[in-house]
């Protein structure tokens, strides 16, 4: 099995094969892919391609002979079930493969892996294979973690103002009154410090 995107969410194109061997090997009248849980509900004939790879001697998904045009019916059924239905002219040996390519299939939208299996003639107790695919979830700027406010620099407490003093009483010096007192101590002494009548 090999998709375009493994990306959770996205709509994707799945190709899928299977090689005949001897249970299925005759006239191609049916084939079957199982999801998991994959939408599939984009599917019809349109987004459809089936092919032969004859001898199963081409590499990967390449195929000889294509079936799409002997397509006859496409079912997409609610449980993830997709049943692709052929006109029997199509002719297969044991050693073939069947190539099924499918376009617009919706990845679940989860970081998991999911099991597809695929069935040739399945009412026919044809082949069948099972493969399973991941799928990730790419993280977007809406998932990082909040970053924390920069404090503003206005809402910073107001800073007293060293010049302004018009509220404020004007301190006396504390050795004032004393001092005046001695003064005038003083000037009593020298009073009565005069000479003698």
């Amino acid at each position: 099995m090999e998709t375009n995107t493994s990306v959770g969410g996205a709509v994707a194109t799945h190709t899928v094969y299977i090689n005949i061997g001897d249970a299925s090997a005759d006239q191609l009248d049916a084939v079957r892919v199982s999801y998991e849980s994959a939408s599939i509900e984009r599917l019809d004939e349109s987004n459809i391609a089936v092919g032969v790879d004859d001898g199963d001697d081409e590499p990967g998904t390449t195929f000889d002979t294509s079936a799409t045009e002997n397509i006859t019916s496409v079912d997409v059924m609610d449980n993830g079930t997709l049943l692709v239905e052929f006109d029997g002219s199509v002719s297969l040996t044991a050693d073939d493969e069947i190539v099924a390519e499918l376009r617009g299939v919706e990845n679940p939208d989860v970081e998991d892996s999911h099991w597809i299996e695929l069935a040739v003639d399945p009412s026919e107790r044809g082949g069948n294979a099972a493969a399973a695919y991941t799928t990730t979830i790419t993280p977007t700027a809406t998932d990082a973690p909040d970053t924390p406010d920069t404090p503003d620099p206005t809402d910073a407490p107001d800073t007293p103002d060293a010049s302004d003093t018009s509220d404020e009483e004007p301190t006396q010096p504390q050795f004032g009154v004393p001092l005046a007192l001695i003064l005038l101590s003083g000037a009593s002494l020298v009073t009565f410090g005069a000479s003698p009548e």
